[in-house]
């Protein structure tokens, strides 16, 4: 057999029976290939030695730029999520549909979305966030942090279905990301987030299941949620202060993005200028406008 290049699609046959199978790479205990197996419908690793061994005729295959979606790694990614990862595949029926799906994907759409994407169901006071993964074997799957996917109720990263995700929200939301931000393919995408499955690190401010939706795409740890009560939790303060209420703890200010310089300023103008006269907040203001 001719030298085979990663990622190369060939089938085997006895003059009876064909099989399909994807060629991996050559490592130091031998070449190995993965391949569909008809017999018992799982996805097998096997040396190419042996599994050459029972055929006695092998054909290649080529696919053109316009009908594969992924490279050669993301090929081979594909393959080996698939031998890791069984049963979040969808129903092949033969080998040769499962080296295609290497190749050239599938529409992985459900009933509402398409694969690899963020989804958020409004719970009211919160939203749930996860990676909407797509349809096996007709139920849609999502990943997601499922600490506070119950109120008041921790949990790890995991897969459940989209109703189990939803549970009594009564919308589901795609969030939109401009294209100049979106860090990964949709199988990247989908692969990151099964990365993550079984993690148990949930933290409502600094780990939740907006941070892990917003990583998943963008490669950024981020929630604006969290950012949202930051945001206001700071103005609160600021305006309360202002009016004399309250006596702000720097190092809260400073956590919630308040500058070093602005808390500086901010300081130094309570006590060299009397509070609440115009110089006092246009120094304020300058310092909110121009330190940040």
């Amino acid at each position: 057999m001719e030298d085979l290049k990663i990622a190369t699609h060939f089938m085997v046959s006895d003059g009876v029976f064909e099989q399909h199978a994807l060629y991996l790479t050559e490592t130091e205990n031998g070449k190995y290939v993965v391949f569909f197996s008809e017999e018992d419908s799982q996805i097998r690793l096997q040396i190419l030695e042996d599994f050459l061994a029972p055929y006695d005729s092998y054909t290649t295959y080529r696919y053109s730029d316009n009908k594969r979606l992924y490279d050669d790694i993301t090929v081979l990614h594909r393959a080996l999520t698939a031998l890791d990862k069984p049963e979040h595949l969808p129903h092949f029926c033969s080998g040769e549909e499962f080296v295609e799906w290497c190749f050239v994907g599938e529409p992985l759409e459900g009933n509402l979305v398409v694969a690899g994407i963020h989804i958020k169901a409004s719970r009211g006071l919160y939203d749930h966030h996860g990676i909407y993964l797509g349809n096996f074997n007709g139920t849609d799957i999502v990943a997601h942090y499922s600490g506070f996917s119950e109120p008041l109720k921790k949990g790890e990263i995991t897969i459940t279905s989209l109703e189990e995700f939803q549970g009594d929200a009564d919308t589901l939301y795609h969030i939109q990301y401009s294209p100049e931000v979106v860090a990964y393919s949709k199988f990247e995408i989908v692969d990151r987030a099964r990365s993550r499955l079984d993690e148990n690190s949930y933290n409502l401010f600094t780990n939740n299941c907006e941070h892990f939706a917003v990583w998943c795409i963008t490669g950024e740890h981020r929630s604006e949620q969290v950012e949202s009560v930051k945001r206001n939790t700071k103005s609160t303060l600021m305006l309360l202060d202002d009016l004399g209420l309250i006596q702000k703890n720097p190092l809260v200010m400073h956590s919630l993005g308040v500058s070093k310089t602005e808390l500086a300023v901010d300081t130094a103008m309570d006590y060299i200028l009397p509070r609440g006269t115009l110089i006092h907040s246009g120094v304020k203001l300058f310092s909110k406008l121009f330190f940040k």
